[in-house]
């Protein structure tokens, strides 16, 4: 709070939540009756703030504010928003814990498809190397019918 019309510097009151809506500061007096700008700062997390501005008119026994909220009020609305960005937050996270189960859940299953795909390649490999076996048989086989004249057989490629 400050009276900047009269010379006076920015007064930092710390302010102790009594009930959802109302506030007070320990140990602390208004120094004398006038008009006063009051800037309510809230934190909201870590590195946010909000702010919000006005001005009253404190006498001895109370104070008049002149704006459209009270301080109380704008606090409150301060409050439920960063309940709401505490939700969004949450949410985000929440999210982001799916995504991070399907991409793991996704390479789990690449890890098996490659697997299915080595066993495949030393199946194959083992059936080509089946088919040379045989080729060589019948090349054998071949040469054998025809009693050694030197016909080569269509398969001797």
């Amino acid at each position: 709070m400050s009276q900047p019309d009269n010379d006076i510097a920015p007064i930092e009151v710390k302010l102790i939540r009594l009930a959802p809506g109302h506030y007070t500061s320990a140990g602390f007096t208004v120094p004398f009756a006038g008009d006063w700008k009051l800037t309510v700062k809230a934190v909201l997390g870590d590195v946010d703030e909000a702010r919000s501005e006005l001005e009253a008119k404190l006498n001895e026994l109370g104070a008049e504010v002149r704006h459209q909220d009270s301080v109380f009020a704008t606090l409150e609305v301060l409050k439920k928003e960063q309940d709401f960005l505490r939700g969004l937050v949450g949410s985000m996270l929440d999210e982001g814990k799916d995504v991070r189960q399907q991409v793991d859940d996704l390479r789990v299953e690449s890890a098996s498809l490659l697997a299915q795909r080595i066993e495949i390649q030393k199946e194959l490999a083992s059936k080509q190397a089946q088919v040379q076996v045989l080729d060589k048989a019948i090349m054998a086989k071949d040469q054998e019918v025809d009693g050694g004249r030197g016909v080569r057989s269509a398969r001797s490629f």
